[in-house]
């Protein structure tokens, strides 16, 4: 578990991932039971930390006590920014009001969808049924039209006019 206090004007990402800057230090104890870290007063939770290690996973990375370490100082990085972003007035301007909005929205929809997928799965049989009736509702099969087409790239008209020949024969073109 670490703990950082940190006070300073400016913050680049390059000196943040240098190990813990402005006299910021880690610490073993005084956190709370489900605190990873603290920085300057605000917990990342242990909770938080497993959703990065699933994040990590789930792009190929194993799991390792480095893999651990590397997700929390991106946490605490980026959590140092937005204390910055939040002191600098950042977080009142419409700009972030905006993206904020649509991204609490975009997280609530697709928590929804998650969920509903969840208690309401699809099966292989309810596509087939879909399918049928999309089907279905495009009308007599006399309304239903196919068609197949293609292209043959060659690099000259007499290629052109020898790949129509070999069609009209009924060979393949692919030699």
């Amino acid at each position: 578990m670490y703990s950082i206090s940190c006070s300073f004007a400016f913050i680049a990402v390059g000196v943040l991932t240098s190990a813990f800057v402005c006299g910021a230090y880690a610490q073993q104890s005084g956190l709370p039971i489900n605190a990873a870290a603290s920085v300057n007063g605000t917990i990342i939770t242990n909770d938080m930390v497993e959703q990065g290690i699933k994040v990590a996973i789930s792009q190929g990375q194993k799991d390792s006590p480095e893999l651990r370490k590397a997700v929390i100082q991106k946490f605490i990085e980026v959590l140092l920014l937005a204390q910055q972003a939040e002191k600098d007035g950042l977080a009142n301007s419409e700009r972030a009001s905006t993206q904020l909005l649509m991204i609490r929205q975009n997280y609530l929809a697709d928590l929804e969808l998650s969920i509903y997928m969840a208690k309401n799965p699809v099966t292989d049989a309810d596509v087939e049924a879909q399918y049928k009736n999309e089907i279905a509702s495009l009308g007599p099969q006399g309304m239903i039209n196919e068609y197949k087409v293609s292209d043959i790239a060659v690099a000259s008209e007499a290629d052109a006019q020898a790949a129509l020949a070999r069609i009209k024969k009924g060979s393949h073109l692919i030699r």
